[in-house]
C-alpha cells in the first residue's frame, strides 16, 4: 500500500456526506473542528449493508479520535453526524499496486531455484566439514585417553616391583638378624662346653656332676625309706 496524498472532508452537524468516485484513501483522525454546543456529537458511516458508528465526541473532554478505516476505489460510503457539533476527518490516498503486483515469471523462479540448491550444496558440504572436525576432535580425545589410561597402567606396575623389593630387603634383614642370633647361639654353647672341659681337667665337679650326685643320695634316701 502506497500514499499518495492528504485527504479530509468536513461534516456539519445533522447532515450527511456520501462519497461515490475518487481514488481510495484511508481515514486516520476525527476531531471537532468548531462547536457550538458541549453535547456529545457521534460519527457513523454507512455503506449499503450497514451503518457502523466510527466515534464519539466530547468538546473540552475528548475533542480528537484515532481512527483506521479505509474506503477502497469504486465503494460508495456515507458519513452521517449526530450532533451540534462540526466533524473534521482527516487521512490519505492510498495505492494498492503494490498488492496487485503480477507473480514473478518462471524463468526468474528458476534461477532461484538453481540458487537454492547452490546454497544448499554449500550448507552441506559446511555439514560435512563440521562432521568430519568433529570426528577429528573424537579421535584426539580418544587417543589421549587412551595414552592417559597407559602411563596410569605403566604407574602401577612400577609401583609393584617396588613393594617386592621392599618385601626383599626385609626379608633379607630377617635372615642377617637370624643368622647372627643363631651365631651367638653356638659362641655361648662352645663356651658352656669350653668351661666343662676345663672343670673337669681339674677335678672339679661341675654342675651336670652336682646334679648326678644330687640325684644319687636322693636314690639311697628313697631305699631307706623302703627298707
Amino acid at each position: 500500500m502506497k500514499i499518495q496524498g492528504i485527504y479530509g472532508v468536513k461534516v456539519r452537524p445533522r447532515s450527511r456526506i456520501t462519497i461515490e468516485s475518487g481514488g481510495s484513501f484511508q481515514l486516520t483522525m476525527a476531531s471537532l473542528s468548531s462547536f457550538k454546543s458541549l453535547e456529545r456529537t457521534s460519527l457513523y458511516v454507512e455503506t449499503k449493508k450497514q451503518k457502523i458508528l466510527l466515534c464519539s465526541l466530547i468538546p473540552c473532554t475528548r475533542d480528537q479520535q484515532l481512527l483506521n478505516f479505509t474506503r477502497l476505489e469504486g465503494e460508495t460510503v456515507t458519513f452521517i453526524v449526530k450532533g451540534k457539533n462540526t466533524v473534521q476527518l482527516s487521512g490519505n490516498y492510498i495505492s494498492l499496486e503494490d498488492e496487485l503486483e503480477p507473480e514473478p515469471k518462471r524463468k526468474k523462479a528458476k534461477v532461484d531455484t538453481k540458487k537454492n540448491i547452490e546454497r544448499n550444496k554449500k550448507e552441506n558440504v559446511g555439514e560435512k566439514e563440521n562432521i568430519k572436525m568433529a570426528k577429528k576432535r573424537k579421535d584426539r580425545d580418544q587417543q589421549t585417553e587412551s595414552k592417559r589410561r597407559g602411563h596410569a597402567i605403566d604407574e602401577k606396575k612400577m609401583r609393584i616391583p617396588e613393594s617386592k623389593r621392599h618385601n626383599q630387603a626385609v626379608q633379607d634383614e630377617a635372615k642377617q638378624v637370624k643368622s647372627k642370633v643363631d651365631e651367638k647361639v653356638l659362641q655361648d654353647e662352645r663356651i658352656v662346653d669350653d668351661i666343662v672341659s676345663i672343670l673337669k681337667a681339674r677335678g672339679e665337679p661341675s654342675e651336670e656332676d652336682d646334679d648326678e650326685a644330687i640325684t644319687d643320695v636322693n636314690s639311697d634316701t628313697d631305699d631307706e625309706y623302703a627298707e
